[in-house]
């Protein structure tokens, strides 16, 4: 008998009632840690839109002084296969390593629009891949603008009205 009074206590003690907070947890989650978490997710994909080092190639900064060269690739696989391939093209193209892109020592740059990654001489996307992360990078920063308004403006005009 000592024994259940002594844990029926011991649980009165440490279990005791949660404080009644209501739902100002849930609408402080709700109004700013997954606005936040929204709003963060889409400014780190603009910027990988921005960056795109998806596919690693990119544009070479010379030229290729080939006539009709041939050069012998071979195919690895469970039966490697040698060709031959005539080059005519004197354009040529980087392959970027595993552990870094084309566009490396990349600074902190806003808004992540392509134009202040890529350079005249090195550029790395297609006009609609531009295109697509303009368009993207400008709308990820009206959302920041956006959520700093809503989150930060609104009320502090309520608080000086």
């Amino acid at each position: 008998l000592s024994v259940i009074t002594c844990t029926i206590y011991s649980l009165q003690r440490v279990w005791y009632a949660a404080p009644n907070v209501g739902g100002s947890i849930a609408k402080f989650s709700r109004q700013y840690y997954f606005s936040f978490a929204i709003v963060a997710g889409i400014s780190v994909s603009a910027y990988d839109w921005a960056l795109f080092n998806f596919d690693r190639v990119c544009e070479g900064q010379g030229s290729f002084d080939a006539t009709n060269e041939s050069i012998q690739v071979t195919a690895y696989g469970p039966t490697p296969d040698p060709t031959s391939i005539i080059v005519t093209s004197t354009e040529t193209h980087r392959v970027c390593t595993s552990e870094g892109s084309c566009c490396q020592k990349v600074d902190f740059k806003w808004p992540p629009v392509p134009s202040l990654f890529q350079s005249e001489e090195f550029s790395w996307m297609s006009n609609d891949q531009e295109t697509l992360s303009h368009i993207y990078g400008w709308t990820s920063c009206g959302v920041v603008v956006i959520f700093f308004f809503v989150i930060f403006g609104i009320p502090a005009i309520r608080w000086f009205l």
